[in-house]
């Protein structure tokens, strides 16, 4: 990455998240030449991650762009984490981000109904922490152990 995008994106000898953001969120051109470098690593480690699965193992797969790619398809279940526009704004800003930046980055993503399309499971996000971990355990304990997974 640093070879495409210059030493402008490390902060420490690290990639900085955020500089890249920066560019990326600005510039398709720069977007698609990141996903160019990360995808075919990402894809290649998730292969080798479900075939090393055993029967009753459940694999969980945070996917930014999950609806963007049109990666749905490969999966058993997809589930979406939803809340209100303002609510995920003010806690953009509240993780340092700038409006312009929460804008692009937006802008970027797939819409809300997009995401609700393809999940086979929507959960809330509107209240705190402790609400949303109540959804994701109920989700945990009822209803994932009960999918067959499709290429078993």
């Amino acid at each position: 990455m640093v070879a495409e995008f210059g030493d402008r994106i490390l902060l420490n000898g690290d990639i900085d998240r955020r500089a890249l953001g920066e560019i990326v969120f600005q510039d398709a051109e720069a977007k698609r030449k990141l996903e160019a470098i990360i995808h075919p690593i990402v894809r290649a480690q998730f292969a080798e991650l479900v075939s090393g699965l055993r029967a009753q193992e459940i694999l969980i797969y945070e996917i930014p762009l999950l609806v963007e790619t049109g990666a749905h398809d490969r999966f058993d279940a997809v589930i979406t984490i939803e809340s209100d526009l303002t609510l995920r704004q003010s806690r953009l800003r509240e993780r340092g981000l700038m409006n312009s930046e929460i804008s692009s980055r937006m802008a970027s993503q797939a819409s809300a109904d997009e995401r609700i399309a393809v999940a086979d499971f929507v959960l809330e996000n509107n209240a705190s922490p402790d609400h949303l971990l109540r959804q994701v355990e109920n989700l945990w304990e009822t209803v994932l152990p009960t999918l067959e997974r499709k290429n078993s």
